[in-house]
């Protein structure tokens, strides 16, 4: 059985999400002043003015001011600031 069956039966069978099964990030902006990451694998640079994490499709950047990690865990963040663009695979949103 393939890779990709063995994924799709677990997203189907379980009714996983399919960032859980897949083990995709999963950003959620409240406003432009607060942004909670998931399923990251670590931070790579932080600065008051961005922060760049690795993730299992590249590393996403987030830019922005006056930023300040709120909480940090092994596989949520929760990063607080002016949030100007963010970065992914390098395509540039905002």
């Amino acid at each position: 059985m393939g890779a990709g069956l063995w994924t799709k039966l677990k997203i189907g069978a379980l009714q996983l999400p399919r960032e859980v099964a897949q083990d995709l990030p999963r950003l959620t902006m409240r406003g432009a002043d607060e942004l909670m990451l998931g399923n990251h694998r670590g931070v790579m640079r932080f600065e008051s003015t961005q922060l760049c994490v690795r993730t299992t499709i590249g590393t996403i950047c987030i830019v922005g001011d006056g930023f300040s990690l709120e909480s940090i865990g092994a596989n949520l963040l929760l990063l607080r600031g002016k949030i100007q663009s963010i970065t992914c695979g390098g395509q540039t949103h905002g």
